[in-house]
């Protein structure tokens, strides 16, 4: 367990004279200057950060750099505020609640949760075992390093996609991870080089956080946690249903998919629609239409063939659907190859 500091040891002082304090689920900003008040701590300068309750990229990175790092400080007051870039809660040790979206959310040991821009949360953790680092990233490193590393033909990419940028759901994606030693290590190489003044600095903190991402989804892909809000979208089955499709959508029909899940074609086309933004028809036929424009890469395969390997029985209805996606036909597609 990391020893408290003492900016620690003294929160945890006022918060046990003051259990209102750990009884709020957030403080906004006004409050947390009242807690100031009482308390005699200045919060903005004792963590030495621009604690505000709207951060944007220019106010919080470092010139030339594209990712901060904040250890969170156990017995915090939970501020409320939101911010122009992504946000990676990794609870490394003990349990803490991330308030969001009017709901409290419980991370567990190894929890990882990526937040994206222009949502209030609030961090909470009230107790000494408490070890959390929050990873900030510029927008334009975060789409390069996380979302470039997604296949643009693989159906989680319009989940994550959709779970970030739709401003309707909850904007955030929790990974379970667990006991994972390599991101600790990661993270604590992360701290070392944010906190030191190593030559070529910001350039291997890119590089930390490209390989934090490669371990995140070649081991943890199916490790998502869906927090249940009364949406049909937030379903236990819903990463093997997409890797599923991912697998078989080739053959698979919406009956046949229902069917091996349990559900009615009904309710499993809302979960799809909810989850992706899209619904079945359109998944597949773009699924379809990426692999077709991949294999034509190979002359050998003849053009029937690949028709046949994605699922498709007749040749001109292949050239129609794949004319309306690319707006050309696939010899014309293979001939500027």
């Amino acid at each position: 367990m990391k020893p408290l500091s003492e900016l620690e040891i003294e929160l945890r002082k006022i918060c046990h004279a003051n259990p209102v304090f750990t009884s709020r689920e957030y403080v906004t900003k006004e409050e947390l200057n009242e807690i100031s008040s009482i308390t005699g701590i200045n919060f903005y300068n004792s963590l030495q950060i621009p604690f505000d309750d709207s951060l944007d990229e220019d106010s919080f990175f470092n010139p030339g750099e594209n990712v901060g790092i904040v250890e969170h400080a156990r017995y915090l007051p939970p501020l409320l505020h939101s911010h122009t870039f992504f946000e990676l809660v990794y609870n490394r040790e003990g349990t803490c609640t991330n308030y969001m979206d009017n709901k409290a959310h419980t991370l567990l040991p190894g929890d990882i949760c990526i937040i994206a821009p222009g949502h209030e949360h609030a961090l909470a953790a009230f107790s000494d075992d408490a070890d959390i680092i929050n990873l900030q990233i510029r927008t334009s490193t975060f789409e390069n390093s996380f979302l470039g590393l997604l296949s643009d033909k693989d159906v989680l990419s319009n989940f994550f996609m959709h779970c970030l940028y739709n401003i309707k759901d909850q904007n955030c994606i929790t990974f379970r991870t667990g006991s994972d030693a390599v991101l600790t290590d990661i993270s604590t190489q992360l701290s070392k080089e944010f906190f030191g003044d190593s030559k070529y600095r910001g350039r291997m903190m890119d590089t930390l956080i490209s390989l934090f991402f490669i371990h995140l989804l070649r081991v943890h892909e199916k490790d998502v946690l869906m927090v249940p809000d009364g949406n049909s979208a937030n379903d236990e089955n819903l990463i093997l249903m997409l890797q599923y499709i991912q697998n078989n959508y080739a053959n698979l029909t919406l009956a046949e998919l229902a069917r091996f899940f349990g559900y009615s074609e009904r309710h499993i086309t809302r979960i799809i629609k909810n989850s992706t933004g899209k619904n079945y028809s359109e998944i597949t036929k773009e699924l379809r239409m990426k692999k077709a424009a991949e294999l034509l890469g190979n002359k050998e395969i003849p053009i029937n063939s690949i028709m046949e390997m994605i699922g498709y029985n007749d040749l001109s209805t292949f050239y129609k659907a794949f004319k309306s996606y690319y707006g050309m036909s696939p010899a014309k597609y293979r001939e500027q190859l």
